[in-house]
């Protein structure tokens, strides 16, 4: 069995990933790092390259580039295109982004 079939499935060419616990982001972690920080972790610890997250996604590489860079936040709708590639919810991701961003307003207000 190759690394990509044990870690999912392809069918009709389009690959889902099989999320396991060791894969799963701390939530305490994430709450002092960007949204594209745990992105690029998540990634990395599902083996998952940024050309494959934006050919499977159907982003383009610039909204990526943005979000793991740090200069845009993950909006409902990248969220639920990253989801399907991902295999985790875009709830997680909305709410990761809408808190950081609560966050930086609080710290911006103090």
């Amino acid at each position: 069995m190759s690394k990509r079939q044990s870690r999912g499935q392809r069918k009709s060419g389009v690959y889902t990933p099989k999320v396991t616990a060791s894969h799963c982001v701390v939530p305490k972690r994430c709450s002092t790092q960007h949204p594209g920080e745990v992105l690029k972790e998540t990634m990395t610890a599902l083996r998952i390259k940024k050309g494959t997250l934006v050919y499977e996604s159907r982003l383009p590489l610039t909204v990526i580039d943005s979000v793991l860079d740090g200069k845009s936040l993950i909006t409902p709708d990248i969220a639920r295109k990253i989801s399907f590639t991902l295999g985790i919810a875009a709830s997680f991701w909305v709410a990761l982004s809408a808190n950081y961003e609560a966050r930086e307003r609080k710290h911006a207000a103090a």
